[in-house]
């Protein structure tokens, strides 16, 4: 198992980043177990969401990388 120390937290993870997550706060008060695919999903909406932004506001020259 990997661990990724994020601001205010610990996830636990396989290296191929299958299976569960295991999020514990850096208290450790609390923890949450999840499939990796659920967390995969939520950054991608993000990245996502963030490049319609992007693309949305660009020139035309950056958009044609001019």
């Amino acid at each position: 198992m990997h661990t990724f120390r994020a601001k205010t937290c610990f996830i636990h993870h396989n290296g191929d980043f299958s299976g569960d997550a295991i999020i514990v706060l850096e208290d450790g008060t609390q923890q949450l177990e999840l499939p990796i695919e659920d967390l995969l999903a939520f950054a991608a909406e993000a990245v996502r969401t963030k490049k319609i932004g992007d693309l949305e506001s660009a020139t035309t020259e950056e958009l044609l990388g001019l």
